[in-house]
């Protein structure tokens, strides 16, 4: 190969190179502009997803306000239920100390009475009432017992007076065993089915 060939492919090598090159260059360039523009595009929707984030955490810690703001007003609500019926059923215990002066209440210690001769499940028992019980019931009591007695089949005296409570207590002779059947614990073991209902007849209407 003479030098005027050499000369040739020298040419056609270097142009194949530069035009090599030069697509390579293109393509960088086409390349960084690219990424130029996606940058460009991504620097101009940050702002916008900033706003978005922003106002995804301010709803979400509306929701949250919005959640612990139902709680509390349900706990206050449950207080407030919990304290009104703590108050109807203190005003009812009140009120069982007057129950000798109710018409019917000897009736209502004849019921006392049979009930905790029953619940005993003695041959014999002491009735105990309290002072104002005694004082109601007066020549009654002895007619009560006896017919009481014949009614269970159980020998039945009178006992100590109550201390505290009103109504009867029944209890074995030894005071091993014991039904207390007063007002008040009548009313203790019923409070817990009647707080419900007791709430729905003070709260009637509301909404």
């Amino acid at each position: 190969m003479n030098e005027e060939n050499v000369e040739v492919v020298r040419r056609a090598v270097m142009s194949q190179a530069y035009a090599e090159a030069q697509e390579m260059l293109e393509e960088a360039e086409s390349e960084a502009e690219s990424l130029r523009q996606d940058a460009e595009r991504e620097a101009e929707s940050e702002p916008a997803a900033l706003l978005q984030e922003a106002r995804r955490k301010a709803e979400t810690l509306r929701e949250e306000a919005m959640a612990e703001a139902q709680i509390r007003a349900q706990q206050v609500k449950l207080s407030q239920r919990q304290e009104l019926l703590d108050r109807v059923f203190a005003t009812a215990r009140r009120r069982l100390h007057s129950a000798s002066d109710w018409p019917d209440y000897a009736q209502i210690v004849r019921r006392l009475a049979q009930e905790s001769i029953e619940r005993l499940d003695a041959q014999e028992a002491l009735i105990r009432l309290d002072e104002r019980t005694h004082e109601a019931l007066g020549d009654q009591l002895s007619e009560l017992l006896s017919s009481l007695e014949q009614e269970t089949g159980v020998k039945l005296t009178v006992g100590e007076a109550l201390q505290a409570g009103t109504g009867v207590v029944a209890q074995t002779p030894d005071g091993h065993r014991r039904y207390d059947n007063t007002l008040e614990t009548r009313l203790a073991r019923m409070e817990e089915n009647l707080r419900a209902p007791v709430h729905r007849i003070l709260t009637k209407g509301e909404s």
